[in-house]
């Protein structure tokens, strides 16, 4: 971790994670401490006490592994969703920790894990709103996305949450394949009425998001971002007009730049 003024800080010597970085779950709790999860457990570091304490332990025997985990700041809840045995089936359970305890409220077979490539399975999302919370689930082998209000009331649409903003929820839709899913396309979803689509991203290295834009980047290393008003992927141009400049995935929106 770096600071402005101080000298970085290594919180972990070895980060190891079946998580595709692009879904990496790493997030801000509050000012001052750092969530994020690992193959072996979720963990909190505190900046301030340079301490780390676990919210979530594996087993050593392969129980619990991480698939996702996402904090409500809100609820103030830890949600995570795990393997009930990696080596003997695919489903997830879901279980969720209120804040200073060390027991989960847990959903056994709560949704199952799907490839998405040849080794890698689909990494699961959990996306806490003020108001809500959206959970992908997967219903006859495609991610669908459940949306519950806080009044308990819940929607469903077909696709994975990448990304939600105030206009909706951006849905990544895929179709079975003969060995692993298949991306079909994007739509935007307001719970309670019927998705839209829109257009797709066009071919390129990663789709992910960045503050409350989608970015794709390309395979010439330039980068283009969704606009929803026109219906279309531009070209991103970094807002202070570096030449060499790159979006950094993350709910903060920032970029990244070289100074010479």
């Amino acid at each position: 971790m770096e600071q402005k003024g101080k000298d970085p800080i290594v919180i972990e010597n070895v980060f190891y994670s079946t998580i595709e970085p692009d879904q990496q779950p790493i997030q801000w709790i509050d000012a001052k401490t750092l969530m994020y999860a690992s193959y072996y457990g979720v963990f909190v570091y505190d900046i301030e006490k340079g301490e780390k304490r676990i919210l979530h332990k594996a087993d050593p025997d392969e129980n619990d592994n991480i698939n996702y985990a996402a904090y409500d700041t809100t609820r103030k809840l830890l949600h995570v969703l795990a393997y009930e045995n990696r080596h003997e089936t695919s489903q997830l359970a879901r279980l969720t920790y209120v804040s200073g305890e060390t027991i989960s409220q847990r959903i056994p077979a709560y949704t199952t894990s799907v490839l998405v490539a040849k080794y890698s399975d689909l990494d699961m999302t959990i996306t806490p709103m003020l108001e809500g919370t959206y959970w992908t689930r997967i219903q006859d082998g495609v991610p669908y996305t459940d949306y519950v209000n806080q009044a308990g009331g819940k929607f469903t649409a077909k696709g994975i949450a990448r990304l939600v903003t105030k206009q909706g929820a951006y849905l990544q839709q895929y179709e079975k394949g003969e060995f692993q899913l298949q991306a079909s396309g994007w739509v935007i979803w307001q719970p309670g009425k019927a998705a839209k689509e829109i257009a797709n991203p066009p071919e390129g290295i990663v789709t992910f998001a960045s503050g409350t834009e989608l970015f794709t980047k390309q395979d010439d290393n330039r980068y283009v971002k969704y606009d929803l008003l026109r219906n279309k992927w531009v070209d991103w141009q970094a807002p202070n007009g570096e030449i060499v400049a790159e979006p950094v995935q993350g709910k903060g929106g920032l970029y990244r730049a070289s100074v010479e």
